[in-house]
């Protein structure tokens, strides 16, 4: 094991490949839990159930228990959106530390905290997709509670250490505040939370103020343009071209401001440091939303494939949103981070970024970058290297 960045990751150098199972180890003196199932074949989730005190970088305090519980992705809804489906979720009774664990007396609690503008969808009773090594345990007809804030799994058998389950097919909706905030676990129906879901749940692409720490510890500043492209991703250097995941952008309804043109289009720009392009091979986009009326499914590129251009053939007005996917992301020639950034004015100025990144290889990070507990992890010649956000 090769200790990196200044001792905050590890190497590890793999001989033989990891069975696609849950799959505990011990890495003396801190204790891991691998889950292989959710994944990709080229990723896999790291869990650290750390010890008395340990601070994440979300600030959050992380006490030994017995359960892991993380969504695979942080998300962004934008306000008033229709009915969105959760990313999925995982719940586990860890084997490596004793503690109390789910029963069928007090059930699974999936709890949207209370600063968090949004409910859950199919209230009062609808079905999940459960699966798992628990699944039996478990009802897939699962129940709303505190006003559609509260998700309840019935247990029908207690866990034991080394269950779990991994839950889908459910969604969020009533996205009426802009705000941002981390489901919670609660295994004792007493409203105490066990664990806090790494990843974030945030409404409007929360565009914050000055010195507002977004997921991945961005500085933000209020903006009437938001787009997200719904997730973080990371490419393999002089990895094939390779589908972006759908972008949303939206005018707000609530910040006045220059607006989104016919005039001026819409610029999706890659950062320069970031050392890929636009696939220019593509030439239309799959547009969608509650705007797409006003804009064209052609699209162009600028400045060598680094720009993407995007027609807008009627001005928007406060409350407009578009998705745009379809598109790829190509020529990835070395690695770095970086974010999408917005151009509304045709005349280089970045209105708005991305909610995610976009990164190229295992990237270990730079000074004052920020992680999360929780790691998305890609294969490296040497070994496999923690170190990019899912």
């Amino acid at each position: 094991m090769t200790q990196l960045k200044k001792n905050k990751w590890c190497l590890l150098s793999v001989n033989l490949f990891f069975s696609r199972d849950l799959t505990p180890f011990i890495l003396t003196p801190f204790i891991f839990f691998i889950c292989f199932a959710l994944f990709p074949a080229n990723a896999f989730a790291l869990y650290y159930s750390g010890g008395p005190g340990y601070t994440d970088t979300f600030g959050r305090v992380v006490s030994a228990d017995a359960m892991v519980f993380s969504s695979v992705a942080a998300q962004s809804f934008m306000p008033s959106a229709a009915s969105t489906p959760m990313a999925q979720m995982a719940i586990a009774q860890d084997i490596s530390v004793p503690g109390g664990g789910v029963t069928a007396a007090s059930g699974i609690r999936i709890r949207i905290p209370s600063g968090l503008n949004m409910t859950w969808d199919g209230c009062p009773t609808t079905t999940a997709t459960i699966t798992g090594s628990a699944v039996t345990k478990v009802s897939t007809t699962v129940n709303c509670a505190d006003s559609s804030k509260t998700m309840v799994i019935s247990v029908n058998t207690p866990f034991s250490n080394g269950d779990s389950i991994t839950v889908s097919g459910l969604s969020f909706v009533n996205f009426n505040a802009l705000g941002s905030g981390y489901l919670g676990l609660d295994i004792t129906n007493n409203g105490s939370l066990i664990a806090t879901d790494p990843y974030s749940k945030e409404i409007g692409g929360f565009s914050g103020g000055t010195g507002y720490s977004a997921a991945f510890a961005r500085a933000a500043t209020v903006s009437l343009i938001g787009m997200s492209s719904g997730s973080a991703q990371s490419f393999l250097p002089s990895a094939a071209s390779t589908p972006v995941s759908t972008m949303t952008i939206y005018q707000d309804t609530a910040i006045g401001g220059t607006s989104i043109t016919a005039a001026n289009d819409i610029r999706i720009k890659i950062p320069s440091g970031l050392n890929m392009t636009w696939n220019t091979g593509i030439t239309s986009a799959a547009i969608g939303g509650p705007s797409m009326a006003k804009v064209a499914p052609d699209v162009t590129y600028e400045n060598s494939g680094k720009t993407l251009v995007i027609n807008v053939s009627a001005d928007f007005v406060n409350g407009d949103s578009v998705t745009v996917g379809g598109l790829s992301l190509t020529n990835f020639n070395s690695m770095g981070q970086g974010y999408l950034g917005v151009e509304i004015d045709h005349a280089g100025n970045t209105t708005s970024s991305d909610t995610y990144t976009k990164e190229i290889g295992p990237y270990s990070g730079g000074t004052g970058e920020s992680h999360s507990t929780s790691m998305n992890t890609r294969g490296d010649p040497n070994g496999i290297q923690f170190a990019t956000p899912f």
